[in-house]
């Protein structure tokens, strides 16, 4: 058994494939998971694979009427086998009771620590052996690798919903619209938005005065810091001057080339990471659905995609450069809570 205290080959990379081009891709169940492992872990296993299965084939461990993942055994011999024992019995005049059961997520649900356990008391491994097949299953992980956003994932449905009973259904204003996309699109930008997110932090990206869509930040944050540099002047005896500002249809009039410069030199994102975002961004559409009824789809050319989860990301992204633009006005202060901007200066009134 080859020795090997520590995995270090364990991080599977995902590609969604859609099973059938007539199945849903709103659906998660229509994709299969192809899952691309390092090229080393792959010689690794196999110089395992050969010394396991000819220790097994030895002490004649195998389930002897396992015909699944073994040398000279495939679902023809599973099949001659029942079908063998069913007409035997039928040729002896016997009744017979067929069941066939499937396990749901079988691979996907094995109990590592059971697992080991079997290797352990039932295959007889000890020692470094088991010692390595332990770490070959600790500390796995995978990603979901898509280097181009599909076009079925990029549209999305509006549901009109009234902000209101009393308001006035022949208004537009007077609704809310609610952005529903495909369920795989959220499980990718969840993702995305994980890996994104952890890089934002680890290279302390965001803007220090933002407290819009992130961790231990809050409407809260930003009254608290706003509320305290303004009574510290109060108390200072100066008098200070505040403007809120809100930006009308902030999210929606995001422009995607500017967005994608934004990515690329103040995120640092290049290569297959920055052309995954051209491609989420790119060939939007949406339609609008009342009732039984859809109008035509629209593109969307403009914007962060409503109802998704990096929409708020990316804007917060979006407005880097104005911490660069706000910090150059000497004796200004700022805070913003995403899309909303609190403007204040604070000072000593001339007799």
């Amino acid at each position: 058994m080859h020795k090997c205290s520590i995995w270090w080959c364990c991080n599977a990379v995902i590609h969604p494939l859609l099973k059938k081009t007539s199945l849903d891709p709103s659906l998660h169940s229509s994709f299969r998971p192809i899952s691309k492992l390092p090229f080393i872990s792959k010689i690794l296993e196999k110089v395992v694979a050969k010394q396991l299965t000819a220790a097994l084939d030895e002490h004649n461990i195998y389930d002897s009427f396992q015909s699944g993942f073994r040398r000279a055994h495939s679902t023809e011999t599973a099949l001659l086998r029942v079908s063998n024992d069913l007409l035997t019995h039928s040729d002896a005049g016997d009744c017979s009771v067929l069941v066939l059961l499937d396990l749901t997520a079988a691979f996907d649900t094995v109990d590592h620590h059971l697992l080991l356990e079997r290797l352990r008391d039932w295959v007889g491994l000890s020692g470094s052996a088991l010692e390595w097949f332990s770490s070959y299953l600790s500390e796995r992980s995978f990603s979901v690798a898509v280097s181009k956003f599909r076009s079925s994932t990029t549209s999305a449905v509006i549901h009109p919903l009234l902000k209101k009973p009393s308001l006035d259904p022949s208004l537009h204003s007077s609704f809310r619209p609610i952005s529903k996309l495909p369920f795989i699109s959220k499980i990718l930008e969840k993702v995305v938005a994980k890996q994104l997110t952890a890089a934002l932090d680890e290279h302390n990206i965001y803007d220090s005065f933002q407290s819009g869509f992130r961790r231990a930040h809050s409407t809260e944050t930003a009254l608290l810091r706003v509320s305290n540099d303004l009574l510290t002047h109060s108390d200072a005896g100066d008098c200070s001057v505040l403007v809120l500002l809100d930006l009308t249809a902030a999210f929606d009039t995001v422009d995607h080339h500017l967005l994608l410069e934004r990515l690329r030199d103040w995120v640092g994102l290049s290569g297959s990471a920055l052309e995954w975002f051209s491609s989420y961004l790119s060939e939007r559409s949406f339609s609008v659905a009342v009732s039984k009824f859809r109008s035509s789809t629209t593109s969307l050319t403009h914007g962060v995609p409503q109802g998704s989860v990096l929409g708020p990301l990316l804007f917060l992204l979006y407005l880097l450069p104005l911490q660069h633009i706000l910090s150059s006005f000497k004796g200004i202060s700022y805070h913003l809570y995403a899309d909303d901007i609190q403007l204040y200066i604070s000072g000593t009134l001339l007799s």
